[in-house]
């Protein structure tokens, strides 16, 4: 996914995943592109969980 899909399926900005690159989902550089898997950004909202 790209990072505008990326943002929208999060529910958050582009600028959130520009400025998140450290502690963010994995990205991947393909070419000049940044491009997100669906399962890595999912693995990544799993453990941003909260419990209470």
């Amino acid at each position: 996914m790209n990072r505008r899909t990326t943002a929208a399926f999060m529910g958050v900005s582009e600028k959130f995943l520009a400025t998140h690159l450290v502690d963010g989902p994995k990205r991947l550089r393909v070419g000049s592109k940044i491009v997100y898997r669906l399962s890595d950004v999912e693995d990544w909202m799993r453990q941003q969980e909260m419990t209470r």
